[in-house]
């Protein structure tokens, strides 16, 4: 009789168990093999080095100076206005959390936010940032003479 069940059919303890494991060392690999870096955090930060490098260009030949603002949330560019410098347009948005330290030149406004300036001769405020994006961390900084240096850390 064809298909008919007996006590010796199926699988035993045994070869569930090795099944199991296997299985479970191939997820495991499977894992370890995905890369855990949060990529909002490393799309910030092409975005801010970027941003940096075309705002200096800009300053250097238009010959004007260029500010930005920026607090833990995100970034604003300045514009010279009735009674200083004023925000232009809504602030740029970061996924990750920013901390910014003010170094040589740059400057904090009432709301505790840095203000870098981009001069017309290629100097700029040397400052320091730290981005946090889930478990990836960015440190940046530049220091007053070229581009806004970013590397991450786990």
């Amino acid at each position: 009789m064809a298909g008919r069940i007996t006590p010796q059919s199926g699988f035993s303890l045994v070869e569930l168990m090795i099944v199991v494991a296997v299985l479970s060392i191939l997820s495991l690999g499977a894992v370890l093999a995905i890369d855990l870096r949060d990529p909002r955090g490393s799309r910030d930060v092409a975005w801010l080095e970027q941003t940096f490098a075309t705002a200096r260009r800009e300053a250097i030949l238009t010959r004007r100076e260029a500010r930005f603002a920026i607090s833990p949330t995100g970034v604003t560019r300045m514009a010279p206005g009735e009674g200083g410098w004023q925000p232009e347009g809504a602030e740029s948005a970061l996924d990750g959390l920013v901390t910014a330290t003010a170094g040589y030149g740059a400057l904090r406004d009432d709301l505790g936010r840095v203000i870098i300036a981009l001069l017309p001769d290629g100097r700029t405020s040397a400052f320091d940032l730290r981005l946090e994006a889930g478990r990836q961390v960015w440190t940046c900084a530049a220091d007053g003479w070229g581009a806004l240096a970013c590397d991450g850390e786990s």
